[in-house]
Formats: C-alpha cells, sequence, structure tokens
C-alpha cells in the first residue's frame, strides 16, 4: 500500500509541477527569465529545508503538545511520522492557494496579437498587411525547430539528465556516506546536507543575474566546472590520505557544489524554454521535467549498482564528476537558448526608430 501511495504522490506531481513552473516565463518576459527561475529556485531551496526540518519541527510540536521529553523512555519517533506527512501536506495546499487566489495567467497568444495589432496604423495600413501576412507565414515556418534547433535541445536535455544524476546522487546517498566514510551521526549528516541546500537557496538570485549578465550557456558551464572541481579536489584528499584537508573539503565541496548547482539549474530552464519559444512554454517545461525526473528515477538505480560493484560508499565522490563532465560534454554543444541582450534589443528599437 505504501509503493502505491508513493507511485500516484509522483504521477500526481508531475501532473502539477511542470504546469505551475510554465507560469514563470508566462509572467515574465525573455530576458529575465533567469531571474525568474532563480526565484522558482530559491523557494525550492527554502521548501528543502523545510522538508530536511519537518521531523525535528514535528517532533518539538509533539512533545510540547504532549508534555513528553524525546530523550524520555515514552516518547515513540514512530507517532510522529503522520504529522510529518500532514505538515508536508498543510504546505502544499497553502501553496495552491496562493496560486488560486493571486496568480493571474496571462494568456500569451492575447499578448502577441496585441503586439502585432500595435505595429499596424492607419498611415501604413497595406505596409503592415503586407508585413503581418509575411510574418505569419515566417511564424508558420517557425512551428517546427530548426535541425541545429533539434540538435540544442536533444544535447540540453541529455547534459540536464547527467546534471541531475549527479546532484541527486549527493542528495539521496549523502547520509549514507556520511556515515560510513565520514563516521556521522544521523543528525550530523542532515546537517551537512542542509549546507548543500543553504547555498544553493543563497545563491538563487545571483545565478539568475549572472545568467542575464554573462550568457546562460556560459553560467551553466561556470558551475559544472566549479562542481568537478570542488568534488574531485576532495576526492584527490581521500585518494592520497591527506585527512588534515578532506574534512575541511567535505564542507567545501558541499557548500560550493550547493551554489554551483543553483548556478546551473537556474539558468536551465529558461534556456530550454528560449530554444522552444513563446507559444510551446508547456510543451518545452515538459520536456525539462522529464529529462530531470528521468535522472531521478534512474540515479538509484545506477548509482546502487555502481555501489554493489564497488563496495564503498566512496565511490559516491567517482560517479558524481563523471556525471557532470558528461553534462559538461553535452552542454558544450548547445548553441541555442540564449537571451537577447538588453544592448541589443535597444540598438535594433534604435534603427526602427530612425
Amino acid at each position: 500500500m505504501t509503493m502505491l501511495f508513493i507511485i500516484l504522490f509522483v504521477f500526481v506531481m508531475s501532473l502539477w509541477r511542470a504546469p505551475v513552473v510554465a507560469l514563470m516565463p508566462d509572467l515574465t518576459p525573455s530576458d529575465i527569465r533567469s531571474e525568474g527561475n532563480a526565484i522558482i529556485n530559491l523557494m525550492g531551496g527554502i521548501g528543502s529545508a523545510l522538508g530536511l526540518f519537518a521531523g525535528t519541527i514535528v517532533t518539538a510540536i509533539y512533545c510540547a503538545s504532549t508534555g513528553i521529553s524525546s530523550k524520555s523512555d515514552e516518547f515513540n519517533e514512530l507517532n510522529t511520522f503522520p504529522y510529518v506527512f500532514l505538515l508536508g501536506a498543510v504546505v502544499m495546499i497553502i501553496g495552491m492557494l496562493v496560486i488560486l487566489f493571486f496568480v493571474k495567467e496571462p494568456d500569451s497568444r492575447i499578448k502577441v496579437q496585441g503586439e502585432m495589432n500595435q505595429a499596424a496604423d492607419a498611415e501604413a495600413r497595406r505596409k503592415a498587411e503586407k508585413e503581418a501576412a509575411k510574418a505569419e507565414k515566417e511564424e508558420r515556418k517557425k512551428e517546427k525547430l530548426t535541425s541545429g534547433e533539434r540538435r540544442s535541445l536533444v544535447f540540453m536535455l541529455m547534459g540536464l539528465f547527467f546534471l541531475f544524476c549527479g546532484t541527486n546522487a549527493v542528495t539521496t546517498f549523502f547520509a549514507l556516506f556520511a556515515d560510513e566514510i565520514l563516521h556521522k551521526t544521523a543528525a550530523q549528516a542532515t546537517i551537512m546536507t542542509t549546507a548543500f541546500a543553504a547555498a544553493s537557496a543563497v545563491a538563487a538570485i545571483p545565478a539568475g543575474w549572472l545568467g542575464k549578465k554573462f550568457g546562460r550557456k556560459k553560467t551553466i558551464l561556470s558551475g559544472l566546472v566549479i562542481f568537478i572541481v570542488a568534488f574531485g579536489a576532495y576526492l584527490l584528499t581521500e585518494i592520497l590520505h591527506i585527512n588534515a584537508l578532506s574534512g575541511a573539503l567535505i564542507w567545501i565541496a558541499l557548500v560550493v557544489g550547493g551554489a554551483a548547482n543553483m548556478f546551473i539549474t537556474v539558468n536551465t530552464l529558461p534556456l530550454v524554454l528560449e530554444i522552444g519559444g513563446i507559444d510551446k512554454v508547456g510543451t518545452f517545461t515538459g520536456y525539462y521535467y522529464t529529462a530531470t525526473f528521468s535522472a531521478q528515477i534512474a540515479t538509484p538505480i545506477i548509482y546502487g549498482i555502481v555501489r554493489m560493484l564497488t563496495g564503498t560508499y566512496m565511490s559516491l565522490f567517482y560517479y558524481c564528476p563523471i556525471a557532470f563532465i558528461l553534462s559538461t560534454l553535452c552542454i558544450l554543444v548547445v548553441r541555442h537558448g540564449e537571451a537577447i541582450p538588453d544592448e541589443i534589443v535597444e540598438k535594433i528599437k534604435e534603427e526602427n526608430e530612425d
């Protein structure tokens, strides 16, 4: 029965997650979608932190309401588990109500039509009609992606798959790694994982700004390089048995890796959406989550096999850099998806006015 509910939950979540995220590009212009996606990931980071501490929060409330100390023999942790799920349900319902009452979904088709109507004026009606006919013909051609855009999309989705294989392996198996390799308790491992999530949340807004300033692809690649260097440095200290450095480097790898993760994640969705264009936002958001959810499903299986063959959770720090390197190689092939810089837009406007 538990497995049935897990499957139903994942299925239902897949139905609402992509449409909810697709609201962001509907509400934001193309050139600031990286910042918009940064807000999404910032809230996701806060949600992750809440999820990590849900057990602690519920235990505190449970002990306060019952008068039983969490350290006493009367306390049974199993009694708090249903309330953890209840807390998650309450947070999700609050989120649903916020969207229902405070988010007004614009119709992108009306926006496009309004822009076309503004382009036509009485003095040049004939010219405007001719241009509109030409534009309509061009739009029909654009309905299908070019071979270059298709190639960029495929490699971008492959890059996302390998990226999330690496990051999800960290978040899923780090507690087991910390227990076996670092000899940490479950509470200490949770604190270390929280450092990764907190660094991601702090870096969300700067990551969006960097994506706009220097380009989405460059920001994504810089995040991947930082990830590879941080995790590789820790792995090297373990291979060389430099224990004095490895203890500090694991914290550095988690904090720096968390920030690098946001450099990548914030800019990948806007890049994918830019390839598809405004009329295909929902479809391409679906592509994005198909790639990322596939990685989340595949990672426990793939890394589970790696762990079984190697016999140690130290293999996690071999598996993740390899996944990030494969992601980097895929994203290097991507040639589309950048927003048009503000400077170029202003230059075009000035030329049209002249």
